[in-house]
């Protein structure tokens, strides 16, 4: 029976869930809204499977291949205008789906809950694209993975470091020929309870109904913009679209306050992964590369882990792909997420504390908006200093 700190140290990947003979774990959230699992002792039976899946206890990396790092993007542009970065993923799905197997990535649903769906055409991969800054659901996902590698289909899974982490686990070595494993350059990851509140609150603010909600929407001013459409009282339907800082939600994502408390001590930030490609934002490639950069495009850091990414790639036609020499070590320096931690900073213990004894509309006038009072900015200094006082104690630094 899984039994370990779920509070500080459980990922919320569900794959214990998923591989429990009995059906004996369900999952509910915890006093800051993430959610956790809870066991049914009665039909426990400890067949041990939930210790063996789990992404917490069980860690295990590719230490035998070099990886290589290359700058990315897709050939047609429609494609790159709809991705995050360089739509790399896309044209991992188009491989996948051409050769009539199943992509499993995340999608926000008609009501704006993120979930891992199961795509076995190009239109259902749409929703797919982008990134989503908050943890998806995953229920039955490796549950239908399972089944489909069973009945010998290609599989593309995309998830982040845990949750490839977990399906590894799950899976024997003979049903591991046909999955492309591929994880995402993670963040950490806030709570859908907490996006749900965000959007609420920007509903009775501009008393509207949200449609729809993206993270990364590609601007001739940025590449990455946020982008609401709702539906006013009187049945009009307006698009607004600014900057990722004017969201309170992704303030306090950026300024790592309303991550999980795992993501804080995660495992798998590390440059050996479990995995066969990493993807992410490849950050500073003008500084290194200026005579391939494309603003306009947006560039993905694709990092081969294994020999079968590295397969794969090298067949990669629809993409437009060259090897940055030294890569790795340069996404690491300038995308911090893919190796390196956050601290757990004070702000964080005090946001969740008034977000249950206060509300959320108190939390995001004071703790995630740029334009705060003197009293807020003084108080937000002071949680600063103690942080680094803190650090020196701890740390010496």
């Amino acid at each position: 029976m899984i039994n370990f700190d779920f509070h500080n140290l459980c990922t919320g990947c569900r794959a214990c869930g998923d591989v429990c003979p009995t059906s004996s774990i369900s999952f509910t959230k915890d006093k800051d809204g993430f959610v956790m699992p809870t066991v049914n002792v009665a039909t426990c039976v400890d067949c041990g499977r939930c210790d063996k899946v789990c992404p917490a206890l069980n860690h295990s990396v590719q230490t035998s291949f070099k990886n290589k790092c290359y700058a990315a993007y897709h050939k047609e542009k429609r494609i790159r205008t709809i991705g995050s970065s360089g739509s790399v993923f896309y044209a991992l799905a188009e491989r996948t789906i051409e050769a009539d197997g199943s992509v499993y990535a995340a999608a926000f649903d008609a009501n704006l809950q993120l979930h891992h769906t199961r795509a076995t055409s190009l239109d259902e991969v749409y929703p797919q694209m982008k990134s989503k800054y908050l943890q998806s659901d995953t229920t039955d996902i490796y549950k239908q993975v399972t089944k489909d590698l069973r009945e010998g289909r290609d599989v593309l899974f995309v998830g982040t470091p845990c949750q490839c982490q977990a399906l590894h686990n799950m899976l024997p070595d003979r049903l591991r020929d046909k999955l492309l494993l591929v994880d995402i350059i993670c963040h950490g990851v806030p709570s859908q309870n907490l996006f749900n509140k965000s959007m609420r609150h920007y509903e009775l603010e501009h008393d509207c109904h949200v449609e729809s909600f993206s993270f990364r929407e590609k601007t001739k001013e940025s590449l990455r913009n946020y982008k609401i459409e709702y539906t006013t009282k009187d049945g009009k339907r307006k698009t607004v679209v600014g900057g990722l800082d004017e969201i309170p939600f992704c303030y306090g994502f950026f300024y790592h306050y309303i991550q999980r408390n795992s993501c804080y001590t995660c495992k798998q930030r590390t440059i050996v992964r479990v995995s066969d490609l990493t993807l992410g934002d490849f950050w500073g490639l003008s500084n290194i590369k200026p005579e391939i950069f494309d603003f306009e495009a947006g560039y993905s850091s694709v990092i081969t882990n294994t020999s079968k990414g590295q397969d794969i790639i090298d067949q990669l036609s629809s993409c437009m792909l060259e090897e940055i020499s030294d890569g790795v070590s340069f996404v690491a320096a300038n995308n911090r997420a893919y190796t390196k931690l956050d601290d757990k900073s004070l702000m964080r213990g005090i946001f969740f504390f008034c977000l249950r004894h206060i509300g959320y509309a108190f939390c995001e006038k004071h703790f995630l908006k740029w334009q705060r009072s003197i009293l807020d900015r003084l108080f937000f200094s002071l949680v600063i200093r103690l942080d680094n006082i803190k650090k020196y104690i701890l740390y010496g630094k």
